[in-house]
Parts: C-alpha cells; structure tokens; sequence
C-alpha cells in the first residue's frame, strides 16, 4: 500500500531528477525513420526506443522522464505558493476577525466550491493556443496556487482564530505588539 507508493514516487522523482542521464534522446528529437513505434516488448518494436515513438518519431520515455520534471517542479511551486498564500489569509481571518475574517471565508468557499480540474481546463482554454513553456508554466503554476489556497486557508484560520484568544497572544497585544508582530511571532509559527 503506503510503502509501494512511496517506492513508485521515489522511482518518479529519481527519473525525472536524471532525466538528462536516463533518456536515450532529446525529448524533441524526430526520428523521421520510426513514426509511432510501439513499446520495445510489443512485436515491430526496437530497443533503440524503449517504449516507442509518438507521431512525429519523437522517443516516448525520453519524453516521459523530461516531462516529469515539469510535473514535478510545477506542483512543488503550486504547493508552495498555495501553503504561503493559505497560510497568511487563513492567519489575517483568524486573527482580525469579523468583515475580514467573512470576506476571506466566503472567497474560499466560492473558490472550494469550483471543480478544479474544470476550471483550470477552462482558463487554460482561454489561453492562446501557443505560448512559450515557460509562459504555460507561470499560468498553469499561478491557476492551481488560485484553486489550492483556500484549503490551507480554512484550516490556518481555525487554528489562528483559537490561539488568539489565549493569554499569552493577550500579553502580547497589552505590551504594544502590532497585529503583524503577533501573527508573525506568535501565532504562524
């Protein structure tokens, strides 16, 4: 169960990490001479291309390792701008309280509320249709941080909403500590 996916993310995140030493051809590469090669184990197959070629002869694992790479790198920057976001709206609601902490609330519930997959597939579609990989990547990157914030959000506030009442964030508040301070030093960490 737990163990063999850790195992398979393991073997995932190792490829795409050696992707320049694992794949056998640039991922754009053609080859004009084997279009739509299948797999190496199926009969026409070559070991030359280990799990075929796609419509333009361009090698399928080498593809698959370099593309890893960006699936991996743009969750990691999705997750990290999604905990950050969450994090200091979930913070400021808690702490601040009514308009605030209903205005933040209600965004996340609208936001919570949205399919995610549709939405990203529809805001990708209003995009034109060729953009540089970068471009693709900043958008998409920028698409799911908007969807994934209000997770973290809602349970930051919760915890933050709690400990603001409690004695010591009160000493802190009655020794002059601004609203940040507190936030920043007592109640995020």
């Amino acid at each position: 169960g737990a163990l063999a996916g850790l195992v398979v993310f393991t073997l995932v995140v190792a490829g795409a990490l050696l992707a320049g030493v694992l794949a056998p051809h640039d991922p754009i590469e053609q080859f004009r001479d084997a279009l739509l090669t299948p797999p190496a184990w199926n009969a026409g197959g070559s070991p030359r291309f280990p799990l075929g070629t796609d419509e333009v002869g361009r090698d399928v694992l080498s593809r698959l390792l370099y593309g890893a790479r960006t699936s991996i790198g743009l969750a990691l920057v999705a997750t990290l701008g999604a905990v950050l976001i969450g994090a200091f709206a979930g913070a400021w609601a808690g702490y601040r309280g009514g308009w605030v902490d209903d205005g933040i609330m209600r965004t996340a519930d609208f936001v919570l509320v949205l399919p995610v997959i549709y939405v990203v597939l529809v805001l990708r579609a209003m995009l034109p249709l060729v953009l540089a990989p970068q471009t693709v990547f900043l958008l998409v990157t920028v698409i799911f941080i908007l969807v994934g914030w209000p997770f973290v959000a809602k349970g930051v506030r919760a915890i933050v909403a709690v400990e603001a009442g409690k004695e010591y964030v009160q000493a802190a508040r009655s020794l002059g500590a601004s609203p940040l301070r507190i936030l920043a030093v007592h109640l995020i960490p």
